[in-house]
């Protein structure tokens, strides 16, 4: 224990570690956007496959996530740490769906509002992922139909 939290940090840096890693899929000294399948969504032209690419990297990601987000929130609310860890992935992920909003509504007028589309995307794949795939037994690929489905028909023209 004391060499991890050597060569580490404290847990709460050990936690960051490893959530920073799951996101990403591998521990490359690399941000999320600048990862190839990332920018495949974003630099997408067309809105409706960008949806898609879009949904799809969700589900990427929640696969590697949705455990250690609960787990992140539900000690949260025990423990000053975890809340401090919990207020910066909430952060960070803000900021994603923010940016993921952006750059649709660059490409084509919006159904909703983008501030709209970026709270759907920040409050919806995390918990309904972990309900419909992990409760509920969805295959992944069906929730990410339903996900781009959904985001087309709330969200595009």
């Amino acid at each position: 224990r004391p060499t991890v939290f050597t060569a580490v940090g404290p847990k709460p840096a050990i936690l960051k570690a490893v959530m920073d890693q799951a996101m990403a899929g591998d521990d490359a000294p690399m941000s999320l956007a600048d990862r190839p399948w990332f920018k495949e969504a974003l630099e997408e032209p067309d809105p409706e496959r960008s949806v898609h690419l879009h949904a799809r990297n969700v589900c990427w990601i929640l696969q590697r996530v949705v455990p250690l987000l609960r787990a992140l929130e539900t000690a949260a609310a025990v423990d000053e740490d975890a809340a401090g860890l919990w207020a910066d992935i909430r952060r960070q992920r803000r900021v994603g769906t923010a940016s993921i909003a952006a750059n649709l509504a660059a490409k084509t007028a919006l159904r909703c509002e983008e501030r709209v589309l970026a709270d759907i995307l920040f409050a919806l794949p995390p918990d309904a992922y972990h309900r419909l795939v992990h409760e509920e037994g969805w295959p992944v690929e069906a929730f990410q139909g339903w996900l781009a489905d959904l985001l087309q028909r709330v969200c595009l023209p």
